[in-house]
């Protein structure tokens, strides 16, 4: 009986330590730090406290800014110092030249000529030399491409082509657009092919 005391304290004691240990290991983390079983910890910031994250945003460059839509509904760079806006004239409606080609600004325009293939347009309000820089800033975005020069005393010829069609810019005395329409592109019946196919389907 002596001897059975002192165990039953020590199973006690060992019951109570246990206990001890236990609610030590399972209450005692707090809001920053929690540990795990391999002894590492990971950290949890409480939101309200969280610095905010700083954005920064930079405007687009000017190339994305400088854009304007042409008359087709597709947009294409502004050219600088001579927009193809505010011109007139007769009706270009059934003539070959197509409904987005552009002008300089203030042109207006009489029709010398009109056919299935070919059209012919005198330009008034703009020099032959602004007319030559304008159109060879301008065609290329429109779907035309640079083919041929001419020049001459006192003339200048540019041929662009494009569109199924090519497009001459006399300047000279003043300023004339000529359109010659590529045969195979021509709507309706078919239309014999001519000499200036090499250059209106090119």
């Amino acid at each position: 009986m002596g001897v059975g005391k002192p165990v039953f304290r020590l199973v006690i004691a060992s019951v109570g330590l246990g206990v001890l240990l236990l609610v030590g290991a399972c209450g005692g983390s707090d809001s920053q730090t929690s540990a795990t079983a391999t002894g590492s910890a990971t950290v949890s910031e409480d939101p309200s406290t969280a610095e905010p994250v700083s954005t920064h945003t930079e405007p687009l460059p000017d190339m994305f800014n400088n854009l304007h839509t042409d008359l087709d509904g597709t947009s294409a760079p502004a050219i600088s110092g001579a927009p193809s806006a505010s011109a007139g004239g007769e009706s270009l409606t059934g003539t070959i030249v197509p409904a987005n080609f552009p002008f300089p600004q203030g042109v207006t325009w009489d029709i010398a000529d009109s056919k299935r293939t070919d059209a012919t347009l005198k330009l008034t309000g703009v020099t032959p030399a602004a007319a030559v820089e304008y159109y060879r800033q301008a065609l290329p975005t429109v779907g035309y491409r640079f083919f041929q020069e001419s020049l001459e005393e006192g003339r200048t010829k540019v041929t662009f082509v494009g569109n199924h069609q090519s497009v001459l810019v006399l300047a000279d005395a003043g300023v004339t657009l000529i359109f010659t329409q590529c045969t195979t592109a021509v709507q309706g019946e078919p239309v014999p092919e001519r000499r200036s196919d090499r250059v209106a389907c090119a």
